[in-house]
C-alpha cells in the first residue's frame, strides 16, 4: 500500500510550487532524502520541477529496469498534467488532503525541510 506525500517549495511570494509523490512517504524515508540531497532552495526546485513522483528514491525504472538510484517522475512514462502547481497555503494543504495525503514537505529558504503530518 502506498504512502502518499506532497513534496512542496515556498516561493518568494509566500505561494508553494507543489508535486504529489505517490511511494514511500513516510518520514523515515523521505526525511533523510531530501536533506542530503534536496538541502538548498535550488536543489529543492530542481527536485519538483519534473513534476509528481512515483517514488522519491527508486533504483527501478518504469519497466522494472536498474537504473541509478534517484526520483522516478510520471512523465518518464508519458503521462501528462503532472508539472507542478502553484498554489497558495489554503490550496496547498487542500491539494495534500484531495490527493489522500498523509505526510506533507515544504522546503522553505534559509529554513530547510518541514514535515508535517496531515
Amino acid at each position: 500500500m502506498a504512502t502518499r506525500s506532497a513534496i512542496a517549495v515556498r516561493n518568494t511570494d509566500a505561494s508553494y510550487d507543489v508535486i504529489y509523490c505517490h511511494w514511500d512517504g513516510y518520514p523515515d524515508h523521505q526525511i533523510p532524502i531530501l536533506k542530503t540531497k534536496y538541502n538548498t532552495a535550488k536543489r529543492a526546485r530542481r527536485l519538483i520541477a519534473k513534476g509528481d513522483l512515483s517514488s522519491l528514491e527508486t533504483s527501478q525504472g518504469w519497466q522494472r529496469e536498474d537504473r541509478k538510484p534517484g526520483p522516478l517522475y510520471y512523465f518518464e512514462r508519458g503521462d501528462v498534467d503532472c508539472e507542478p502547481r502553484n498554489v497558495s497555503v489554503k490550496e496547498l494543504l487542500e491539494f495534500a488532503k484531495g490527493s489522500d495525503c498523509e505526510h506533507l514537505y515544504t522546503y522553505q529558504p534559509y529554513k530547510g525541510w518541514r514535515h508535517d503530518e496531515l
